[in-house]
């Protein structure tokens, strides 16, 4: 499959000489509104494919996360793929169900809110990718590594 890459210097001309926020304001907000989902959904896909050659990923929150409406979600898989014990052994779901069992509340732990929120802004996103394990490298099955 080719992959093409955008310049950025087409949005820039695009923002100023052809569709200004000040003309077409909805177009922007549209963009800035999905581009966290968009990351997310980025994020999930090169989590998968380092799960596939058996690579351990590590995530570094960029500062402006804490901005975003999906902040929790980019905190729990920074927690569940920075910590090989817990990546290799469950997939992102479980890892959340499992911090739930260890809350001492009845009320959602910030996993379970993530998680929560994945299934209802990322449907897609979450059946793709939340229950999708780590492979060790030389096995063909998830059987094979229990």
């Amino acid at each position: 499959m080719q992959r093409f890459y955008v310049d950025t210097n087409c949005f820039i001309t695009v923002w100023y000489i052809y569709y200004p926020p000040s003309v077409f304001a909805s177009l922007w907000e549209q963009l800035v509104e999905k581009k966290d989902l968009i990351d997310i959904k980025n994020t999930f896909e090169r989590i998968h494919i380092l799960m596939k050659y058996g690579c351990l990923p590590y995530i570094m929150r960029y500062i402006s996360y804490k901005e975003s409406p999906y902040h929790g979600i980019y905190t729990q898989l920074a927690r569940w793929c920075n910590q090989p014990s817990h990546f290799k052994r469950m997939s992102f779901e479980e890892f959340c169900i499992r911090n739930q069992d260890y809350a001492k509340s009845d009320k959602p732990c910030a996993s379970m809110r993530a998680l929560n929120l994945l299934k209802e802004d990322a449907p897609e996103v979450y059946e793709k990718y939340a229950a999708c394990k780590f492979m060790y490298a030389g096995k063909k099955s998830q059987e094979e590594i229990d």
